[in-house]
């Protein structure tokens, strides 16, 4: 790996420093240099310098920061865990990071809106770690779309990727 580009030791460049934060408030975008050379890396052998780290809080900062993107050309990016091996958790544009603030798992003990299937349903959210979905998955018949990391590290969401 080369050096970190020479527009980094200013962290993120204007305006797009400016936008995130009237977008979102300042204490949820990471603008400094050390921040973004902090999530250049995942555990790929890649490495790509975002412009900018949003901790989204809630569904609407992740809808904010899609649309601001859309609307200027900028790509995003989604990591979860950060622990992709081909590089899928890096970014050259806005990476947001959805770790710390969805984490969680609700079990229903009925899903309602099952028809055939009325058995106890999982809702993992992509912060959370899978170790943690395990533990609190309904005994009968749990069930993933494919099967999670025995880690405290992986989550749904980087096991979805693969």
């Amino acid at each position: 790996m080369g050096p970190a580009p020479e527009w980094i030791a200013a962290g993120t460049p204007q305006p797009l420093r400016s936008d995130l934060k009237s977008l979102l408030g300042a204490d949820r975008v990471l603008t400094r240099a050390l921040d973004l050379i902090r999530y250049a890396s995942d555990a790929s052998p890649y490495r790509l310098f975002p412009k900018a780290v949003v901790q989204a809080r809630n569904a609407g900062d992740v809808a904010n920061v899609l649309r601001y993107g859309r609307e200027h050309g900028v790509p995003v990016t989604l990591r979860s865990a950060g622990t992709s091996l081909n590089g899928q958790g890096q970014s050259d544009g806005i990476l947001v990071d959805v770790r710390r603030h969805f984490t969680g798992v609700e079990v229903e003990e009925v899903a309602p809106r099952r028809v055939l299937a009325r058995e106890p349903r999982s809702d993992v959210r992509t912060g959370c770690c899978s170790l943690s979905a395990s533990a609190s998955a309904p005994i009968r018949r749990a069930r993933t779309s494919r099967p999670l990391g025995a880690s405290s590290r992986t989550t749904p969401a980087g096991c979805g990727a693969a």
